[in-house]
């Protein structure tokens, strides 16, 4: 405990330091644009512009795409295919905190102010960091030394990790022989305020509905399209390389989860994003999508969104930076039922014919998701035409879309009135989660076309789990949080860590530590070693240097 005041003491000095600075000058604003920014946004817009000397490789092509007929659908994979397991890592001892990490005087209280918690950003998550940004596991120094739980003992009936209702030795949560926690702990958490839910929170959804609560709910025992998203970028898997965090590797451990808990219940499709890319209009797949189509997943290449013109006319920083994946990636999930259509998706054999489930790729399926789970589902939609649910804090709130059920029909219905509300405003949303809420919110004769998502399909790694029990977490969402991204850090209650994180995770932290004491985030770097593809499943490595 002498270690953690001392290191909190340097914290605090530093901190002091640091606020007494002044800000750097404002970067210049640019007054005008070169011959090759103003020749690629008016290719964006359709215009014909002289074309540079010179031009970026990432220029779209013009080849003409060929699509996949519907026979070539695949089926998912049967429940006792073979999951990728990682060779086991050894585990390093803790180490506490990197070497260069500052010292400190006892650590702050937290304030009981209103928190102020930043909004998601295009991917969904909290922060969006820079290709060559990193955060190191501050306990290890490194993201791959966590245990991987191979042995017989830490797995359950369903093969995944058991979730262990006591923190584990080494966390600064653990209570010692009198039941007591840690006293730094306990201090630091005192004035923490938990969020609370009810235990049949989402049974009282269910129980509302009635038999008649929708006219065209999908039959029983169908399997639900699962769609995920991504722009194909060669930097995921350069960041995958330098050991950096990738929603390849995101993608891996939700599919292997849902294979194991889903196999019956959900068939997954993944759309790939190759806006800006060498192959943008090209439907042969890479390492990644090879990995996916051997594993039942019908893979989707996009070229371009149905209202790219749109994205990119609005969003034109992100065009003058070739930022392709910003342009298109956060919006795929919208044009859903274009692929649907394109792909006769709704003709594979036993699938459900009126709702989808989207999630983000950063999930794991926790628990079993029985086909019974699917129709009641599409029965909670009623007359909606997508349900989604919460993003920080527990209360029954309709904002975060990283997981959603839609209704396919009535969505491609209201699509239209959406993206001209977005066309109309003064800012146009950055990402599909903010064009749908401010849609819902402009008029309050829309809010009956919503549906809150039951809870426990979008459970967060720091909320507290009690009165739940573990058992009842379907899909846990890392919104915020993620492994390199403070997930280890809640999972052992590293309380010195805490200020070498970004400040927009502060709130996500207190509560996993304080509230959770960081057991779901524990399991969750178990499932997360269990279930992720090696590397070089995924990409060619010796391309990433």
């Amino acid at each position: 405990m002498t270690f953690l005041r001392r290191q909190s003491a340097s914290a605090a000095s530093n901190a002091t330091s640091a606020a007494a600075a002044p800000p750097p000058p404002p970067a210049p604003v640019p007054t005008s644009l070169d011959k090759s920014t103003l020749h690629k946004i008016g290719l964006f817009l359709g215009l014909r512009t002289e074309s540079p000397t010179s031009y970026p490789t990432a220029v779209p092509t013009t080849a003409k795409p060929t699509t996949a007929t519907p026979t070539d659908t695949p089926t998912m994979t049967p429940t006792n295919s073979p999951i990728e397991v990682p060779t086991k890592v050894p585990t390093a001892a803790p180490t506490g905190i990197p070497t260069d990490a500052p010292t400190s005087s006892p650590l702050p209280l937290p304030t009981t102010a209103k928190p102020t918690i930043a909004k998601d950003d295009d991917d969904g998550s909290i922060l969006r960091l820079t290709p060559n940004e990193t955060i190191i596991d501050p306990l290890n120094n490194t993201i791959d030394s966590v245990t991987n739980p191979s042995s017989d003992e830490n797995l359950s009936e369903n093969g995944l990790p058991t979730f262990n209702y006591d923190p584990s030795s080494d966390s600064m949560c653990h209570p010692d022989a009198n039941n007591t926690t840690d006293e730094n702990t306990a201090a630091f958490c005192k004035d923490v305020t938990c969020m609370h839910h009810e235990k049949d929170v989402d049974d009282k959804l269910f129980v509302s509905l009635g038999e008649d609560a929708s006219m065209d709910e999908d039959r029983e025992g169908c399997k639900m399209l699962w769609f995920a998203a991504m722009h194909e970028s060669d930097e995921l898997c350069k960041a995958a390389a330098r050991g950096q965090h990738a929603y390849i590797v995101d993608y891996s451990i939700a599919l292997n989860s849902a294979l194991t808990n889903a196999h019956d219940s959900l068939q997954p499709v993944l759309l790939l994003g190759r806006l800006g890319m060498e192959n943008e209009n090209s439907t042969e797949p890479k390492k990644f999508g090879m990995w996916a189509e051997q594993r039942g997943v019908k893979v989707i290449y996009v070229p371009r969104l149905s209202f790219q013109d749109n994205v990119n006319s609005h969003l034109l920083e992100h065009v003058i930076n070739n930022e392709f994946g910003h342009l298109q990636g956060p919006f795929l999930r919208l044009d859903i039922p274009k692929f649907v259509k394109e792909h006769s998706l709704f003709d594979i054999p036993n699938v459900c014919k009126h709702h989808v489930l989207y999630t983000d790729v950063d999930v794991i399926f926790a628990n079993r998701i029985t086909q019974q789970d699917v129709t009641n589902l599409s029965k909670l939609m009623g007359q909606a035409i997508i349900s989604y649910g919460r993003e920080y804090s527990k209360f029954g709130h309709i904002f975060n879309t990283g997981v959603m059920v839609m209704n396919v029909e009535r969505f491609e219905q209201e699509l239209p009135k959406m993206l001209q509300q977005a066309r109309d405003e003064k800012v146009y949303p950055k990402h599909d989660q903010k064009m749908i809420n401010n849609y819902r919110e402009a008029n309050d004769a829309l809010k009956e076309k919503f549906q809150l998502l039951p809870m426990h399909y979008n459970w967060k790694a720091y909320w507290g789990l009690e009165p739940s029990a573990f058992s009842q977490v379907k899909i846990l969402h890392f919104h915020g949080p993620k492994l390199g991204r403070g997930l280890e850090v809640i999972a052992k209650c590293n309380l010195t860590a805490i200020s070498l994180l970004p400040p927009a995770y502060k709130y996500h932290l207190l509560q996993g530590i304080c509230c959770d004491r960081g057991r779901t985030a524990e399991w969750s770097i178990e499932a997360i070693n269990l279930f992720k593809a090696p590397i070089d499943h995924l990409c060619d490595i010796a391309d990433q240097s």
